[in-house]
């Protein structure tokens, strides 16, 4: 079974972002996406943002092998089964992999996340997503909210892959509601067209990277993150998975969803993005960090930096139910 396959994205990139002049893009999944802060400085510096971000776009496209993204998960479990020793045995991809597939196959499973990303430096927005698998069927909620933006976000996927999804409004200061608009209903026959639009298909929505031994860097000098490089740490009854994303290569679907979740104009730009996945001594994972910095403009002329730092928890076998679409869901630990 192979899953998280990306899809050629040349004819999308070309439609939304400037047309490289050497150049091709060939091609180029925390739960839930995060909501964007952006903000402007004016009109004439929008227009010089602009400009820079075409040149920076230009410099920055890369050709990508989209066969290296695939990720064939029964193959990396065979793998994961076969270890005696993970740190060994298994790269920091693999390891990745192995620990999020472990997570997907609990017929109930629940994860949360919580954090908050800066813009600028100047506003804080705070940021909750979550995901849930239960009796066959899927959902993710996305939530954010600043004392100038919010987004909110509802998608359920049933067990003949149909997709539905509902746009809010009202989310609380803290991000943990909304009121949802039932008429913003929007349904999508299967997984195919729903990720076209949204950029994931919720069954197998394992992470916002597209993560693999290719689209990785190794290196602590290869780290824009500062958090070091790619690399599996035994920690006392468990481990620590540290992946440094080359973010030119893994970022594509997670930019698609950036979009649609928060109206940009055009796809955000990675300076850097690092996650960190803390596990137990079978790989189960526990929490996860996710550190990351992008460029992202609501219009032309309105754009910034916005700095994100969320972590999620991991639920395996929670029984947690699917809310109906007036339902809240409880941000915490499920008793």
């Amino acid at each position: 079974m192979k899953t998280n396959e990306p899809k050629n994205t040349n004819q999308e990139n070309e439609a939304m972002e400037p047309r490289p002049k050497k150049h091709r893009l060939r091609g180029a999944l925390i739960s839930g996406g995060a909501g964007i802060l952006v903000i402007g400085a004016g009109f004439g510096a929008g227009l010089f943002i602009k400009e820079q971000q075409r040149k920076k776009a230009e410099a920055e496209v890369v050709e990508i092998d989209i066969s290296q993204l695939i990720v064939d998960e029964k193959e990396v479990y065979e793998k994961y089964k076969a270890s005696s020793s993970y740190e060994k045995d298994l790269t920091p991809a693999e390891a990745w992999n192995a620990s999020l597939y472990l997570f997907s196959k609990s017929e109930s499973s629940f994860s949360y996340s919580v954090g908050a990303g800066v813009a600028m430096g100047l506003v804080t927005q705070n940021i909750n997503s979550c995901s849930i698998h239960h009796n066959g069927a899927w959902f993710e909620e996305s939530l954010s909210k600043s004392s100038m933006v919010e987004t909110a976000w509802r998608y359920y996927e049933a067990s003949d892959k149909s997709a539905t999804s509902y746009s809010g409004s009202g989310v609380n200061p803290e991000a943990t509601s909304a009121k949802w608009n039932e008429g913003s209903k929007q349904v999508y026959a299967d997984e195919a067209s729903f990720k076209s639009v949204i950029g994931f298909a919720l069954s197998t929505h394992r992470s916002n990277y597209n993560i693999t031994n290719y689209s990785i860097l190794d290196s602590d000098a290869e780290s824009g993150s500062g958090d070091g490089g790619s690399k599996i740490t035994k920690n006392g009854d468990g481990y620590t998975i540290d992946i440094e994303i080359n973010t030119k290569i893994a970022c594509e679907d997670y930019r698609t969803q950036m979009v649609h979740t928060s109206n940009l104009y055009n796809k955000p730009r990675f300076f850097f993005s690092h996650v960190s996945l803390k596990t137990d001594a079978k790989l189960n994972p526990i929490s996860m960090r996710a550190h990351e910095k992008y460029h992202a403009a609501t219009s032309a002329i309105i754009s910034s930096d916005v700095e994100n730092d969320i972590t999620t928890y991991y639920f395996q076998d929670a029984n947690v139910a699917i809310p109906a679409l007036r339902e809240n869901v409880t941000y915490a630990n499920p008793k």
